[in-house]
């Protein structure tokens, strides 16, 4: 098992599939950051799984808005 990135059996678990082609398809369409190996088999990074709630995005800056007096 290689920590820094997802099984291909824990890969088939998150897409519902056993094709690389169709494994790639659902991560483009779910947003799931990836890499293909020379082969074509998708790598996912571990812990853009394990973790997706650091990186969400941040609170825009608050909205400029004039005094009236």
């Amino acid at each position: 098992m290689n920590p820094t990135f997802l099984s291909r059996e824990e890969v088939v678990v998150l897409t519902g599939f056993k094709s690389k082609s169709k494994q790639v398809r659902y991560l483009i369409n779910s947003g799931v950051p990836f890499f293909l190996s020379a082969h074509g088999v998708p790598n996912i990074p571990r812990t853009s799984i394990e973790s997706p709630s650091q990186k969400a995005t941040p609170n825009p800056p608050a909205r400029w808005t004039p005094k009236i007096k």
